[in-house]
C-alpha cells in the first residue's frame, strides 16, 4: 500500500508544483504537515501553514486544509500511505485563506466542512486571494472558494467518528475576526489555529493584540497535553509562550512610547524590541504589528 500510495504521488505531481510534504506524527492517530516559518511566496506555494489528520475510525478528519487544492491533494495522497481512509471532516479554524483554500479537493470527495460562522459574512467568492496573488499560478491550479457547511459560533460540541469535539471562539477578536480552537478530550490534543505561532514572530497586524492575550489564557486553561498552532512546529505546553511574551512586549512598549510622546511615524524606530530581532518574520511583520498595536491603544483612550 505504501509503495503504491508513493507512485500516485509522485505522478500526481510530476506535472505541477510539488510541496514535498512529508506528514509529523503528533501523537496516536494524529498527523501534521507543519508549513515554513515564511510568508507565502512562489517557491513555498504558500505552504507555511500547519494542516493535521486525525483518525476519527470512519476517516480522516482534516484540521486546516491549507493554501490550496493542488497542496490538499498531495497531503491525502501523502496519508494514503500511513491509512487508507477517506477524509470525511474539514475543520477550518479562521478566516484567513492559507488555511482554507484546501477545502475544494475534500469537498468534491464529499466531505463536510466545518468552520467559524465569519467566514461566511467576511469572505468574499468573487474576490482575489491572498494565496492566488503570492503563489505561481502552476501551485494555485484548481483552487477555489469553498466555504463551511457547517458555520460554528463561539461554542459548538459534536462527535466526529469515535472523536468528541469542543469548539470554543475565546474572544470575538484576536488574531482574525474569529480564531476557533477545538479540543478533543480523548485525545488530550487542542488545535489553536493562529492564536499560536510557536517558532516565528506572529501576525498582528489586523486584529486585537489585547484580545488574543486573552484568547491565548482561555486556551490554556483548556485540558489539554498537546498543541498544535496554525504556524510553528512545537506542541507541548510552552508552544504559546512566544506569542505571548512578544504580544505582551509590543503593547507594553508601544503604550509606554505613546506615553513619551511618540507619533505613530516613529513607533518603529522607538521600539525594535532587539530581544525578539532573531526570530522568522521579525523583518516583514513586526513593524506591521507595531502600527496595529499603536492604533489599538489610541482606540482605547
Amino acid at each position: 500500500m505504501k509503495q503504491l500510495a508513493t507512485l500516485l504521488f509522485a505522478v500526481g505531481v510530476l506535472f505541477g508544483f510539488d510541496y514535498h510534504l512529508k506528514p509529523t506524527q503528533v501523537t496516536e492517530g494524529v498527523y501534521c504537515f507543519f508549513g515554513a516559518t515564511e510568508e507565502p511566496n512562489e517557491a513555498n506555494g504558500g505552504n507555511m501553514v500547519n494542516s493535521c489528520f486525525m483518525d476519527v475510525g470512519t476517516g480522516w478528519l482534516v484540521i486546516d486544509s491549507g493554501p490550496t487544492f493542488q497542496y490538499a491533494k498531495q497531503a491525502f495522497t501523502a496519508m494514503q500511505g500511513i491509512k487508507n481512509l477517506p477524509v470525511t471532516h474539514v475543520i477550518n479554524t479562521h478566516p484567513h485563506d492559507d488555511h482554507w483554500l484546501g477545502n475544494g479537493y475534500y469537498k468534491a470527495q464529499g466531505a463536510t466542512i466545518i468552520g467559524p460562522k465569519s467566514m461566511l459574512s467576511v469572505i468574499d467568492p468573487a474576490a482575489p486571494t491572498r494565496m492566488g496573488i503570492s503563489i505561481s499560478k502552476e501551485a494555485y491550479s484548481g483552487t477555489t472558494v469553498v466555504l463551511p457547511d457547517t458555520a460554528i459560533g463561539t461554542e459548538y460540541e459534536m462527535t466526529i467518528g469515535n472523536q468528541k469535539a469542543i469548539f470554543r471562539q475565546p474572544v470575538d477578536v484576536a488574531h482574525s475576526v474569529s480564531d476557533l480552537v477545538v479540543l478533543f478530550p480523548q485525545k488530550e490534543i487542542i488545535f489553536v489555529g493562529d492564536l499560536s505561532f510557536s517558532d516565528s514572530i506572529p501576525s498582528a497586524t489586523s486584529g486585537n493584540a489585547r484580545k488574543w492575550l486573552q484568547a491565548i489564557e482561555a486556551y490554556e486553561a483548556m485540558p489539554w497535553k498537546l498543541m498544535v498552532g496554525g504556524h510553528g512546529k512545537k506542541t507541548d505546553r510552552k508552544a504559546p509562550l512566544l506569542t505571548k511574551n512578544y504580544l505582551t512586549a509590543v503593547l507594553e512598549a508601544v503604550q509606554k512610547a505613546m506615553d513619551d510622546g511618540v507619533e505613530l511615524d516613529g513607533i518603529v524606530e522607538a521600539v525594535p524590541l532587539p530581544e525578539f530581532k532573531n526570530y522568522p518574520l521579525y523583518e516583514p511583520l513586526h513593524g506591521k504589528n507595531l502600527y496595529r498595536a499603536y492604533q489599538l491603544l489610541e482606540w482605547e483612550e
